[in-house]
């Protein structure tokens, strides 16, 4: 079974001054144990959203119970 976490995170568009900012529910295979493994959910986000990693920064994230 999966953990879902929240998610807030913003995406850089090339050409555009300011980024936009998102929120939402990421779930994933296992616990993610520290703020080390935030680079997993910004991948995750990345990949979902159809976008470069070096795009997508992630502001806040916590788990959800």
């Amino acid at each position: 079974m999966g953990q879902k976490y929240y998610a807030r995170f913003s995406i850089e568009v090339p050409g555009k001054a300011h980024a936009t900012e998102y929120d939402g529910v990421v779930e994933v295979k296992g616990p993610l144990d520290d703020d080390a493994q935030a680079s997993l959910l910004e991948a995750l986000i990345a990949k979902g959203l159809e976008v470069p990693s070096a795009q997508v920064q992630l502001l806040d994230w916590g788990r959800l119970h």
